[in-house]
Parts: structure tokens; sequence; C-alpha cells
């Protein structure tokens, strides 16, 4: 089926893993505040508020986000160009585009099932629902919903999650897992015949070189690269956290990424988490990737870095959106009410460090800073400095939560304790 009047819209199309949340934080930013039974007036207060748009937009935005939790670059870069290639395939002009990819860690990649396994891949169960972040956004009205153009861009655009492991997706007629990711005990019963596929994958993933890792790594960057310059779309890269820097070449030879966690425990009890002592990152350009894995200086000589942001002071080099959170958000930083009531609340969910997940007003204030080639959304900064101030008054707040945008860091203290 044609879709009709495609260049009366811009677009945005974005990828990453679940880091990949910018544009999700950023349309719908009070859909991702304490997302509970009974959340609806809190959010409906927040924006009352605020009183008005909260973007700088000039025209409808069809906003099209391909992130998949736990993914890598293989998927990052392959949903990208598939997605864009898509668009133009419909008559969408190049000058109506916009990327942003957020790339995940370096060490992980994708592994397609083997055929000699004979393997039926409907097994995975490819969710015919749309449970990507697709919106057409409405200038003149950031609430409005219209799902017949988003539901037939969903049709033609042949990407897809599994339904009962959601971080297995598809891209055309390609698989991606990441064996990382995946638990064998969840194959080992209703998907047995996915066992020694999971099983094999994950020794091939563990015994696969750290330099062929970041070979691979920086290859699906410069791939996407060279792709988005090639058909003139403006893009932004940023990076989950310092994959370019923070390298060490231990005593006996390894090459480690090296993330020092802010916060440990030494009896792993978490009533004794407190901040690292150990923790102490200074900038500096002998870690960065090039200068330890020196094979890698062509590979890093060819990105184009002014078209990529990074979090960067006297502490951080490189940094990504995870530096951003630790050194900005303080101890409440990566706790999202939006996944959690206040009943449910595990200490693992509070604790601050790589890889778990910042909060929604650390994405928000993120937009401005990374989306620096769209031309077309910027968030207002009367928006971005009322959010920060709810945040700030969670923080301080006696109770509980004012705004359940995070947690007080009086509560933060007292849940660890229990």
């Amino acid at each position: 089926m044609e879709i009709k009047n495609l260049n009366e819209y811009k677009f945005i199309v974005s990828s990453g893993c679940s880091y990949g949340l910018l544009p999700n934080s950023v349309f719908k930013p009070f859909n991702l505040i304490n997302r509970s039974s009974g959340s609806h007036n809190i959010h409906k207060s927040l924006y009352e508020k605020y009183g008005e748009n909260w973007l700088e937009i000039d025209n409808d935005v069809i906003v099209l986000n391909v992130s998949l939790g736990s993914q890598g670059s293989d998927w990052q870069s392959d949903s990208i160009i598939y997605t864009i290639n898509k668009l133009i395939e419909l008559g969408v002009d190049s000058k109506n585009i916009y990327c942003l990819v957020e790339w995940s860690q370096w060490s992980r990649f994708s592994i397609h099932p083997f055929h000699n396994l004979n393997l039926n891949l409907e097994r995975f169960e490819w969710d015919g629902d749309n449970k990507f972040f697709y919106n057409l956004i409405d200038k003149n009205d950031l609430f409005k919903e219209n799902n017949s153009i988003i539901d037939e861009l969903f049709n033609q655009i042949q990407i897809r999650k599994s339904f009962p492991f959601y971080n297995i997706g598809k891209i055309d007629e390609r698989v991606y897992i990441t064996p990382s990711s995946l638990n064998l005990n969840d194959f080992s019963k209703n998907y047995n015949e996915f066992f020694n596929l999971i099983k094999v994958s994950k020794k091939i993933q563990d015994e696969y070189p750290t330099e062929k890792k970041v070979k691979n790594y920086l290859d699906n960057i410069l791939k996407t690269q060279f792709y988005l310059k090639s058909i003139n779309i403006k893009y932004n890269f940023c990076f989950m956290q310092s994959t370019l820097s923070n390298w060490i070449k231990t005593n006996n030879g390894n090459i480690v990424h090296d993330l020092t966690p802010p916060f440990i425990s030494e009896t792993n009890s978490f009533k004794d988490y407190g901040p690292n002592k150990n923790f102490n990152p200074i900038s500096d350009s002998k870690n960065d990737i090039e200068n330890v894995l020196n094979e890698t200086k062509f590979e890093i000589s060819l990105l184009d870095m002014k078209n990529i942001w990074f979090y960067e002071n006297e502490k951080f080099r490189r940094g990504g959106i995870d530096e951003w959170t630790i050194d900005n958000f303080k101890e409440v930083g990566y706790i999202n009410l939006h996944e959690h009531t206040e009943r449910f609340f595990s200490a693992m969910d509070m604790i601050c460090d790589y890889g778990h997940h910042p909060n929604t007003v650390s994405y928000l204030l993120l937009w401005n800073k990374i989306t620096t080639n769209c031309d077309f959304v910027k968030v207002k900064r009367s928006f971005e400095d009322f959010m920060l101030d709810r945040f700030w008054e969670d923080y301080h707040f006696d109770g509980y939560s004012k705004n359940y945008v995070t947690i007080s860091k009086k509560e933060w203290v007292r849940r660890l304790n229990q």
C-alpha cells in the first residue's frame, strides 16, 4: 500500500539498546513518569504546572525509534540503515530525515540461528503489534494520537521483536540474538529446541577475542556513518558509556575497558552500599582506545567526531549517557518510578551504577546537547529547567517523593537500610 504525502512530515529515525530512550523521553515525557496505577493525575498535574507545549517544533514529526534492549552495534547499524532505506523507497526525501544512534556496549554482538539446526524461527513469536516507539507528533498538540499512518509504516518496515524474548529482534529475515543477554534456563522447557543454539552462542561470544569485538563495533559505526553521509542524512551519535576511552592494558597483557562503579558494598549487603573510594575517574587521553589498541587508529581517524556527542570534563573523557548521569544526578539518577510502584521497589533498582538505566530527566536534558544537527525539534529551555527543578524537589523532599519524578535522598537512605 502506498503511503501518500510522507514529505509533509519530518522524520526522526533512532536506534540503540535499552538506553535508546531519548526520543521517548522528549516526545512523551509524562508517559514515562511513575507509570503505575493512579498516576494519570500526576502526569496531568505536572503538565498543567508547566502549562504549554514543551517543544520548539516546526513541523509534524514522525518518530521511528527501533531501539531494542540488550542489542549491540550490529542491531543499531542494520536497523538504522534498513529503516532509512525503507523510508527512501517510500518516497521520503533525505532532507526530511534526521538520524540519532545510541551506540551500545562494545562487547555485544549478534548471532543469527545456525541453519544446520533447522529451527523454526516462528517459535520466537514475532510480535504483530508495534512494541517500538513509533509516533506521529502533531506540532500543535503533542498529546494527539494519529495511528493510521504509524500502523502502515509498521507494516512496511519489517522490524520486529520476539514476544517471549523481548531482546531478540528481527530485521526482514535476519534474526538478532545477543547471547550475553539471555538466560539458558529460559530455554530449558517450553523453548528447549533453542537450548543448544543459545548455549553454543554464549560459548562463541565468550571466546571471541576482545580485539575482534572492538573491530566489529567500530566497523558498524563507520558503516553507518558512511551510509548516512552518502545520502546526505543529518545525524548525531552518542554512546552508552565511555567506549572510546577508559581502556587499560593489565600487567599480564589483557585489554580491559574500565568502568569502576561509583557505589559498592564491601559485604555484598545493600545496607553497606556507599561511595566507592576507588571511583576517582580522571580524563586522560593515554587511555583512549586508539592509544591502547593501536590497531584501531585508522578506524578512529575515520570517525567524524564533530557529529558525536561526548560528556567531557576533568573527570571524564569521551563519556556517554552513563557518565553524564553519574556525574549530575547524585544517588537517585538511576531511579525510574515508571517501572516500579511505591510498594514494589528493590534495593538493586536504586543503585547508581553503569548499565542501570538513567532517569527520564537525564535523557530529557540530553536531547539539545546531543542532537545538534536536528534543526526541527528542540526542547524548550524553560521545560528543561522545570523538569530539573521537579527532580531536585523530589531529591530534597522529606517524604517518599513530591512529584514522582524520582525518590528523595531520605527515602533512598531509608530503603537501603531496611
